[in-house]
């Protein structure tokens, strides 16, 4: 195969966006972020495959006291997991949470998460990016039937599901610091609600 011509590359910038639009064409975002992990040039990117001990420079765990829930841990499982439990005490909760201060609101950072509940009776989760909460083990979303925040948090966006509220799907919540929390069944509103199987991957 011959090498690349060294004054296409001087153009395009190597592992830029430029770079891939000039390959592939088209600008369509859907199809930019499957190549995000190449783009080097112009986008951070990190990745965490849950193969070994969580790493405690990267990530903080957090648990109430109650009936003594087990803070997220890596579990040998194949494939490798994130793993912890609620305990056995109503509205105890566990967390982990990493303080991404690279992050930039205007860069519209995103995130891809896979995970799995063995349970969906009794059971509230949040998954998101938000300011830091006064207490990292609780949500930030206090309320999803009238949509809002509390625990400290003003900018926030996530899923967030809570079986002891009137919805009990799980739904999209933003708010921000001069607006009104405002939540949607999903990334579309003609997109049905949804709630999580048990132990079924989301």
């Amino acid at each position: 195969m011959p090498l690349p011509n060294p004054m296409l590359l001087d153009r395009t910038m190597p592992f830029s966006l430029r770079h891939v639009r000039s390959v592939f064409g088209g600008t369509d975002p859907r199809k930019i972020a499957l190549f995000v992990k190449l783009l080097l040039a112009d986008y951070g990117h990190v990745e965490e495959e849950c193969c070994f001990a969580l790493d405690t420079i990267k990530w903080t765990v957090a648990g109430t006291a109650g009936g003594g829930p087990t803070n997220f841990a890596y579990n040998a499982v194949r494939g490798g997991v994130f793993q912890g439990a609620t305990g056995t005490t109503d509205n105890d909760a566990m967390a982990i949470h990493a303080a991404n201060t690279f992050l930039d609101p205007a860069d519209n950072p995103f995130f891809i998460i896979s995970f799995s509940v063995t349970a969906v009776t009794g059971l509230s989760f949040e998954v998101g990016m938000s300011d830091p909460k006064t207490d990292e083990a609780l949500p930030g979303v206090t309320d999803i039937d009238t949509p809002s925040v509390g625990n400290g948090v003003t900018d926030i966006a996530c899923v967030h599901m809570d079986t002891d509220q009137t919805l009990t799907t799980a739904e999209l919540v933003g708010d921000g610091t001069t607006g009104a929390a405002v939540l949607s069944s999903a990334s579309s509103l003609t997109t049905a609600a949804w709630t999580p199987a048990k132990s079924s991957s989301c």
